[in-house]
């Protein structure tokens, strides 16, 4: 996999009708979005769900509720915690994925600042 897409924020207007909103970049895990309507933060799971996790085209925000009516009022983000994650061994097997998915992350933490 590789990251080609370095758009890490989609802004929609909320019409009180639309519950869907598709984002258009990857994330590696459903806590990777931040959503905002209103200003305010959304909670994953209770105000929303996401659609296709992994996938390099991106997928949906799905509301619970339908976002009010405003200009630019649903932001949805790309958001990853600073953090790394692999651990390799000393003489170990070096798993292709394992860092090319490292990478990928790296890549997507640096276009989300």
């Amino acid at each position: 996999m590789t990251v080609q897409n370095a758009t890490s924020k989609n802004i929609y207007n909320g019409d009180g009708a639309t519950a869907t909103h598709p984002y258009t970049f990857q994330i590696l895990d459903e806590t990777d979005l931040t959503v905002y309507v209103d200003g305010f933060a959304k909670t994953i799971n209770q105000d929303f769900t996401v659609t296709n996790v992994g996938e390099s085209s991106g997928g949906n925000v799905v509301f619970t509720t339908a976002p009010g009516t405003g200009t630019g009022n649903v932001v949805i983000l790309r958001k990853l915690p600073i953090t790394q994650l692999v651990d390799l061994i000393n003489y170990g097997r070096f798993d292709a994925e394992v860092i090319e998915t490292a990478f990928d992350r790296l890549a997507m933490i640096a276009s989300s600042t």
